[in-house]
Parts: C-alpha cells; sequence; structure tokens
C-alpha cells in the first residue's frame, strides 16, 4: 500500500511525514538483513523505491543505511530487478556515498574509516 500510494501525495505533505517514512527505511533495513523470505524483500524495495522517488532532505541519511544491503541483493536473481529498481530511486544517496568516498580517498585525511570500509568493496564490485 506504501509504495501504491506515497508517490500521490503533495510535497508538503510529504515532507510532513518524513520522520515516519525514516522510522519504516529503518524498519525496511533490519528487513533487508534479516528476511530470508523473497517476497518480503521485494515488497520491501518497492517500499524504498517508493520512499525514495519522493525523496525529503531529511530521509538521505536513512536511506544511505540500506544502500549496502541493497547492493548485496543484486546479487541474487530474484531479488536483483526489485532492489535494481530501488537503487535507481535511490541514485541520488548512492551518488553521494561515490563521492564521498572518492574524494575522502584521495583527500586522505578527511577519510572516515568506518563509512570506507562499510561501501567501499560493494560499490566496487557493484558499480
Amino acid at each position: 500500500m506504501l509504495s501504491d500510494r506515497l508517490p500521490d501525495i503533495t510535497p508538503k505533505v510529504r515532507a510532513e511525514v518524513s520522520p515516519a517514512m525514516n522510522k519504516i527505511i529503518v524498519s525496511i533495513r533490519d528487513i533487508i538483513a534479516k528476511q530470508k523470505d523473497d517476497r518480503v524483500l521485494i515488497f520491501s524495495f518497492r517500499a524504498l523505491k517508493s520512499i525514495a522517488s519522493t525523496l525529503c532532505p531529511a530521509d538521505e541519511g536513512p536511506l544511505a543505511g540500506v544502500v549496502q544491503g541493497t547492493l548485496a541483493a543484486v546479487k541474487d536473481q530474484l531479488l536483483a530487478p526489485s532492489a535494481l529498481s530501488a537503487l535507481a530511486s535511490m541514485s541520488f544517496v548512492v551518488s553521494l556515498i561515490c563521492f564521498y568516498i572518492s574524494k575522502s580517498f584521495y583527500i586522505g585525511p578527511s577519510l572516515d574509516l568506518g563509512l570506507f570500509l562499510s561501501f567501499e568493496p560493494l560499490l566496487r564490485n557493484a558499480l
């Protein structure tokens, strides 16, 4: 239901419900990490796609938290279409992560090692 109705709300209302969307994103992150049922994961990726396609600035941080699990799901033949569709909607967030990693890698002292280590292998393998 979320994936069907969220794109129809106005930007003003979407901004107002951003705190609730952030809680949903965190729940989806946990589902992606722990769930084994492909149907549940596919519906989770559809919800992520809707949330990301109606992105509010406050959603960027929580969405960055689901990129790693979503990239990992791309390797599963059944999950790949839904995961890739969600990633396409999160392209702005993925671009920010790539930009941050590339700048940190070349600049050196500003490197956030934890962030780099968590995303770097997946981004290099998936992109």
